[in-house]
């Protein structure tokens, strides 16, 4: 069914699937760069996804608490990001779910507190306004970060 080359590319893919979650996405980037043409390049994919080395749920999951933590971004972001990678609706909400809501208003907090102290020279309308631009690149919702900012920034 597939040639020796197409069986080394599969063993390879299955490898770096296995050692981080990757979606169909990632996949078909990967092998459209090694230059797989595009009914083999479905053949993988179904076997991937078979064999479970490919979980969109699980890569959901994985990629909202991540880029949480590690990079410290907001859920839109964390949305905008999936929906490039054509990730569900359905997964993307459980993934976002993975997001202690208690966490989340934590991280907004810190980042306030940790941008407010790089800007303490500026005047209050101008050091708010500031930090609000800062949150809103990393992907927080503008309610939550005005309510934070205006109850932790008072001079």
């Amino acid at each position: 069914m597939f040639t020796n080359q197409e069986e080394n590319t599969i063993k390879k893919l299955k490898k770096n699937c296995a050692g981080s979650d990757k979606c169909q996405f990632d996949i078909i980037k990967k092998m459209s760069s090694l230059r797989i043409q595009k009914p083999v390049q479905k053949k993988i994919l179904n076997i991937l996804v078979k064999e479970n080395f490919i979980n969109e749920a699980r890569y959901a999951k994985t990629y909202c608490r991540g880029k949480f933590r590690i990079n410290k971004w907001g859920k839109q972001k964390i949305i905008n990001s999936l929906k490039i990678k054509n990730i569900s609706s359905k997964n993307i909400n459980n993934g976002l779910n993975e997001i202690n809501e208690e966490s989340y208003i934590s991280l907004i907090n810190d980042l306030i507190c940790r941008k407010n102290e790089k800007l303490n020279k500026l005047d209050m309308k101008l050091k708010k306004e500031k930090i609000a631009k800062f949150l809103l690149q990393k992907g927080f919702e503008s309610p939550l970060i005005w309510k934070s900012i205006n109850n932790l920034i008072t001079k």
